[in-house]
């Protein structure tokens, strides 16, 4: 299940990345707090949801360095 994407914003006089949620994948608990991913009951739940996050983040990486390195090599 994917969680967190790269995001990318190109109003302003640079362009802006940040890591978002997605929708399907977050709920609120209490105000200002993001639930990532399923509810998890076992050890084993958590542990296949932070491994999810970490293969997101490792994705977000990659492209992040190939769109900023795209950007910076025009």
């Amino acid at each position: 299940m994917k969680i967190l994407k790269l995001l990318e914003r190109w109003d302003g006089p640079k362009n802006e990345y940040r890591i978002g949620a997605e929708p399907l994948s977050t709920s609120t608990w209490h105000i200002n707090q993001v639930l990532l991913g399923p509810e998890c009951k076992t050890i084993e739940e958590i542990e296949r949801v932070v491994a999810d996050i970490r293969t997101d983040l490792d994705d977000i990486l990659i492209e992040a360095r190939n769109k900023i390195g795209q950007q910076n090599s025009n």
